[in-house]
């Protein structure tokens, strides 16, 4: 059974929420130290699309940049193949 956002093809999973956003991290800080684009807009800022392949997986995550430029995550997964 395929876990939830498909992790489970990039890391093993523990089922323990903490430990498993600990494991998918890295990937995470990979994916958005690249180009992203600007998608849409939201209330608090642009929202913003980064798309990587790690390990012939290829990984997406939405994020909001912030007034202050930051990057506020609100979604990641690895995209069914």
């Amino acid at each position: 059974m395929e876990e939830k956002h498909a992790w489970d093809r990039l890391v093993t999973l523990s089922g323990d929420a903490l430990q498993d956003y600990r494991a998918i991290q890295p990937y995470l800080q990979q994916v958005m130290s690249g180009t992203g684009k600007e998608i849409g807009t939201t209330r608090l800022g642009s929202l913003w699309q980064f798309v990587s392949t790690i390990n012939g997986q290829e990984v997406w995550v939405k994020a909001i940049r912030l007034a202050d430029g930051t990057l506020q995550m609100v979604d990641a997964w690895v995209k069914a193949q």
